[in-house]
Order: structure tokens, then sequence, then C-alpha cells
């Protein structure tokens, strides 16, 4: 019988073992290109078909869709806001911030600060000159029980900090008059022959002013508040102030100033609805 060959069998044995690893190899590759460590397209334009695990993938265009969407959202103006923008654009300013981007009457809205220069009005949230006056959004305001007076709450939405305030029917101080409600009328702006600022009535507590109130101020409206208050003064300089508050705390209004494009014309048109 023929004698085995020792040496063709170990050459055998060592391809066999290439061939292996080898194999091992590319099912490596293959792993690492499924889960898309690697791509192997870089080694052939054919192996690009190879097939890759798609939840990533998916997952990637699930959150592209939704970041789109989210863009779009910010970008798209509401027919409100588009009003707003192009009757403030017509009076020489901008919107800053809108709160109501449905309604385009100015109500809701704080103006740039190119009208604000020009008007010296205040235009931001908040206290103003040594807090003499306010500006926020209505929250809510309610009739006080046993009186004529009414309470209104204002808002800065930007820190959340609530202020109430009471419309009095009573004078403080001199002036002895019963607070007043003004219109900014936002097409104009103060000049040496115009005031952008309308007188609408005086509020006496009757159920007429009552209703009047009613029509014209809403929730989320923009509202400048001037308060009562009494400046003191040492040596010309401004060193303290002293605020009328009510036994509740609230701060006594001296005018409230609501807004609107076209001004006391436009109220008159709510008025009259």
């Amino acid at each position: 019988m023929p004698r085995e060959n020792p040496t063709v069998k170990n050459i055998s044995f060592g391809i066999e073992g290439i061939f292996l690893g080898l194999f091992i190899f590319i099912l490596v590759l293959v792993g690492l290109n499924y889960f898309r460590i690697i791509s192997l397209s870089f080694l052939h334009p054919m192996l690009a078909i190879l097939p890759q695990k798609q939840q990533v993938v998916e997952n990637s265009i699930s959150n592209n869709i939704n970041t789109t969407s989210t863009i779009k959202n910010t970008n798209t103006k509401s027919n409100g806001v588009l009003i707003a923008e192009e009757k403030a654009e017509k009076a020489g300013f901008s919107v800053a911030w809108a709160g109501d981007t449905e309604d385009g009457s100015g109500r809701t809205i704080l103006v740039s600060r190119d009208r604000v220069q020009d008007i010296g009005f205040p235009d931001e949230f908040g206290y103003f000159t040594h807090k003499t006056a306010v500006m926020g959004i209505l929250k809510s305001f309610e009739k006080i029980p046993s009186s004529n007076d009414l309470y209104i709450i204002l808002e800065n939405p930007i820190n959340k900090e609530q202020i109430k305030i009471r419309i009095s029917t009573e004078g403080r101080f001199l002036d002895e008059v019963a607070a007043q409600f003004l219109v900014d009328n936002l097409q104009l702006i103060t000049s040496d022959d115009a005031s952008s600022v309308e007188k609408l009535f005086d509020y006496f507590g009757s159920e007429d002013g009552l209703q009047k109130i009613k029509k014209i101020v809403k929730p989320g409206d923009v509202i400048y508040a001037g308060l009562y208050a009494v400046l003191k003064a040492d040596k010309g300089e401004i060193k303290d102030v002293d605020i009328a508050r009510d036994r509740n705390g609230a701060i006594y209004a001296e005018a409230i100033v609501l807004r609107r494009f076209g001004g006391k014309e436009q109220i008159d048109k709510e008025l009259a609805l």
C-alpha cells in the first residue's frame, strides 16, 4: 500500500486554514457593514447594495422630519401676526413680541425700539421709572365686592411676575380724579402736533363704564398702567418713591392704556358692537 505523504497533508490543512480565516474575515466585514460601523462601498461600488441595519436610518429620518416640522412651525406666521407686522411697517416700526398670533389689531403686541425712541413711551414688560408705571399682559380682572372699584392682574410673560392693580373710582392725591382709560394708537408716532395716546373715558364705577371695559379689555391684552406714586427727591435727585396701595397690597392705577392700530377710532368700533 502507498504511504500517506505528510507534506501534502500539511499543505491541504494550510489552504483550508487560509480559506477559513478569509471566510471569518469576510463575515466580520459584513457584520460591521450591517451595523453601519464601516461601509464596504469603498472596496467596490457594487458592495453598497449589501443590507444595513435600518433602525438608525429610520430614527434619523424621523428626527429630521420632526426637526423640519418644528422649524416650519417656528417660522410660519399666522395671519394675525402678518397683519400686525404690515401695519407696523407702514407706521415705521416692527413687531417685537406677539401674544395672540391670530389678532392683528395690535392689542397683544410689543413693538420695536424704533417707535419707543420716537414716542418716548416704554415698550417692554415690567416696571418703569422708579416703579411709577408697569407694562404686562392682562390675566384677569374682577369687580371688588361692596365697591365700584376693579382689580386687574397683569403678568410679565418673561418672568411670570404678577402685579395686582386697583382701578379706583375715587380720586387719589392732589388731582382728585378717577382712573382714566386711554388707548395708544400704534399707527401714530408722537410729534409736535400729534400724540399717539388718546383718551377714552374716566371710570366712575357706573354699570355703563363697566360694560365698556368688558368690551374692550380682554385677557391677553398688553396693558400699560400708570400708577399713583409720589416721588421723594433730595437736591433734585430722586431718592425714593411712595406707591399708594390698598389694604390688600394692590397698587392704585392712575391710568390704564390699551393699544390698537387705529386708536380711539378702532375702540369706538368695538364699543358699537
